[in-house]
Order: structure tokens, then C-alpha cells, then sequence
């Protein structure tokens, strides 16, 4: 038996095809509101023309809607802090629904068909910290889609067909610290694309299909920690690209088509840690390439198709920790080939290559190497001397 202290209502009567079921559970104290609930129920019945499944339900802060077509009434109570929308077939967002729903922090429109966004359809909206647009039919954001969401700390836009983000798209979201469009149908960016994001912790771009980057693109996000650019078809990355961005710690850049990374193209990120470059067309790393890095703890440039490093390639590198070179055509390591990395190095990975000579020398100055994995290579011959200097190595890979 249901709770004394608790009223349970369900509209679920048989109807007309176009009856619409709303259920509200409160306690017993909660009567004027749900009068007012009461009417609301007739405005929704009018109003949605979803199948005969559709249905809303209320728990005095918690909305939910399923089956519907268009966005229903605006929830009965002010007091509702959620607004769940999922796996629904809304296909716009028009102004009017959200009107008064100032206590909103949560809306959701995950796995729905929406393709329009209206400006100013969100502008009543001033506690929302949550907006989640996943797969869903977007193409284009407009400038002037977001005003108003003034708290909005989460937008999730990922798997949209999303293909144009017009400048000042994000205007007015300064409380925005994560921003995901990863896996949509971009292939640029344009500079202002982010204007005004000072908040911005994370930004996901993945999965798009982006071929050139031009500087300027993420000029402003003075607090932006992660940036994934990944599975993309970047070619090439250019100098000043990332200028500004003196809190960035994580860069992704895998499964891009990078050829070449101009000499000083990480200037300024300073408190970088972690620059993936896995799986690309690297063939050579150049002296400088990798200038400005302080502070890095791994970089990653497995799977690419280098054949050689220029003298003092690493330069500047002292503090990093862990290098990978697997899944590469090096075929020949000289001396001097690792100067500049310091006693910070722990791990060394150039197994799956195709060396046969190791010059001696070679990891001189690696004083603190942990792992050094050199195995599925084409070496006959280790002379003596090739692994001078290495006092802390503890497993060494060669089979």
C-alpha cells in the first residue's frame, strides 16, 4: 500500500488517441500545488500530439517526458530543478516552453530529432548548469542560441551533424567549463568560433572532420586543460596555433594525418603533460619541435612512419617521463639521438621498429631509464658499451 503521507495521481482512464498521461506524487501537504498541477493537466492533454505512449510524470522537482513530438506545457511548479526530455521525436526548440523555470538546473534532450534551435529559447534559464543535445539532428549552431544560460557549467552536442559553428556561437556562456562536439560533420573552424569561453576546462573535438586549425581558433580560453582534437584529418600543425593556452595539460592529436609539426608549433604550453601524436604520418622530428614544453610527462608518437630524428629533437624535454616510439621505420639510433631528455626519462619504447644498429652512446645522460623496450626490431648486434650509463634500469625488452 502506497505511503499514507503520499498522494499519488494517474490520469489513465481509456481516451481518445490524443490523451495524454501526467502523474504527480507528493506529500499530502503539497495539495494547493497540485491544484495547480490539475489544470496543467488539461493544458497538456491539448497540447501534445505525441503517440497514445506519451506520457509526462512530476515528483515536485524531477519532470519527465516520454513519446512526444513537441516540447509540452511548462513543468506545473516552479520548484522543478530537472527536466528530463530523452528518446523523445522533439524536432525544435522554439521559444515559450522553459519561460519561468528559473530553478531549472538539469535539461536533456539525449537521443531526440531536434534540428532547430530558436535564439532565446533558453533565456528564463539563469540557473541551468546542464544541457545535453547527444544525437540529436543538428547542423548549425547560430549566434544567440545560448543567451540567458548564464550558469551553464555543461553543453553536450556529440554525434549532431553538426557542420558550421558561427562566431559567437558560445556567447554569454561564462560559466562554461566542458564543451562537447566530438563526432559531428565539421571540417573548420572559424576564429571566434569560441569567443567569450574564459571558463572552458575541456573542450571535445574528436571525431570530426577537420583538416586545418588556423591560429587565432582558441585565442581567449585562458583556462582550457584538455583539448582533444583527435580522429580528425589534421595535416599539419602550424606555429602559434596554441599560443594563450598557458593551462592546457592534455593535448590529443591521434589518428589525424600529420605529416609535419613546424619547429616551435607548442610554444607557450608550459604546463603541458600529456601530447598524444599516436598514429599519424610523422616521418621526422626536427631540433625545436618540441620547444616550450616544460613541463610534459608523455608524449606519444607510436604508430607514425618515422624513419629518423635530427640531432637535439628533444631538446628541452628534461622533465619527461615516458616516451613512445613503438610502431615506426627507425631503423637506426645514433648518438646523441636522446639529448636533452634529462634524468626524469623512466620508460623508452622503441620495440616494433625496424632497428638493427645502436650506436654506442646512445642513452647517455638516461641515468634514471627504468624500461627500455627495444623487442620485435632487426638487431643482430649489441656491442659492448650500449647501454653505459643506465644505473636504475630494471627491465630491459630485447626479444
Amino acid at each position: 500500500m502506497a505511503d499514507k503521507n503520499v498522494v499519488v495521481v494517474a490520469v489513465n482512464n481509456t481516451r481518445p488517441k490524443n490523451y495524454r498521461t501526467i502523474r504527480y506524487e507528493g506529500t499530502r501537504s503539497s495539495w494547493t500545488s497540485f491544484l495547480y498541477l490539475g489544470a496543467a493537466v488539461m493544458l497538456l492533454h491539448n497540447v501534445i500530439d505525441g503517440g497514445v505512449d506519451a506520457a509526462c510524470s512530476y515528483n515536485g522537482t524531477v519532470y519527465k517526458c516520454d513519446g512526444l513530438v513537441v516540447i509540452p506545457p511548462t513543468p506545473p511548479l516552479n520548484t522543478t530543478t530537472r527536466w528530463i526530455l530523452d528518446h523523445n521525436q522533439i524536432t525544435a526548440i522554439i521559444n515559450g516552453p522553459f519561460t519561468g523555470l528559473t530553478a531549472l538546473t538539469y535539461l536533456s534532450f539525449f537521443y531526440c530529432s531536434i534540428s532547430i534551435i530558436n535564439n532565446g529559447a533558453f533565456t528564463d534559464l539563469t540557473a541551468l548548469t546542464f544541457l545535453d543535445f547527444y544525437n540529436n539532428r543538428i547542423s548549425i549552431l547560430n549566434n544567440g542560441a545560448f543567451t540567458g544560460l548564464t550558469a551553464l557549467t555543461y553543453l553536450e552536442f556529440q554525434n549532431n551533424p553538426i557542420t558550421i559553428i558561427n562566431d559567437g556561437a558560445f556567447t554569454g556562456l561564462t560559466a562554461l567549463t566542458s564543451l562537447s562536439l566530438g563526432y559531428n560533420l565539421i571540417n573548420a573552424i572559424n576564429n571566434g568560433a569560441f569567443t567569450g569561453l574564459t571558463a572552458l576546462r575541456e573542450l571535445f573535438l574528436h571525431g570530426n572532420q577537420i583538416t586545418i586549425i588556423n591560429n587565432g581558433t582558441f585565442s581567449g580560453l585562458i583556462a582550457l586543460q584538455r583539448l582533444y582534437l583527435d580522429t580528425n584529418q589534421i595535416t599539419v600543425i602550424i606555429n602559434g596555433l596554441f599560443t594563450g593556452l598557458t593551462n592546457l595539460t592534455t593535448l590529443t592529436l591521434s589518428d589525424n594525418n600529420i605529416t609535419a609539426i613546424n619547429s616551435g608549433a607548442f610554444t607557450g604550453l608550459t604546463a603541458l603533460r600529456t601530447l598524444d601524436l599516436n598514429n599519424n604520418q610523422i616521418t621526422i622530428i626536427n631540433n625545436g619541435t618540441f620547444t616550450g614544453l616544460n613541463r610534459p610527462y608523455t608524449l606519444d608518437l607510436g604508430y607514425n612512419q618515422i624513419t629518423a630524428f635530427n640531432s637535439g629533437a628533444f631538446t628541452g624535454l628534461n622533465r619527461l617521463e615516458i616516451l613512445i616510439l613503438y610502431n615506426n621505420q627507425i631503423t637506426i639510433i645514433s648518438s646523441g639521438t636522446f639529448i636533452g631528455l634529462g634524468t626524469s626519462l623512466s620508460q623508452l619504447h622503441l620495440n616494433n621498429n625496424q632497428i638493427t644498429i645502436i650506436s654506442n652512446g646512445t642513452f647517455i645522460g638516461l641515468t634514471f631509464l627504468n624500461y627500455l623496450y627495444l623487442h620485435s626490431n632487426n638487431i643482430t648486434v649489441i656491442n659492448n658499451g650500449t647501454f653505459a650509463g643506465l644505473f636504475y634500469l630494471k627491465d630491459l625488452y630485447n626479444s
